[in-house]
């Protein structure tokens, strides 16, 4: 089954950009879609690892405390 979805006309044009001699929007939307999902958990396992690493720090004392931040960084 298939859809119609209303898009302006600049829209159109920045698909028919990314889209290849052959392909459909339909492909073009899913491999934008991927992209962003792929995007997505690539964030939030860097993030994820980020914070496995600042507790790490923070049980070992390597952390600093918001004053320390400050006058450290001259903020």
């Amino acid at each position: 089954m298939s859809v119609s979805i209303p898009v302006s006309p600049e829209i159109k044009t920045r698909l028919d950009k990314l889209r290849k001699p052959g392909e459909s929007y339909e492909e073009v939307i899913e491999q934008l879609l991927d992209d962003h999902d792929d995007l997505e958990i690539s964030l939030c396992s860097g993030w994820a690892k980020r914070a496995k690493e600042a507790i790490s720090e923070y049980r070992r004392g390597q952390s600093l405390t918001e004053d320390e931040i400050i006058q450290k960084y001259a903020l």
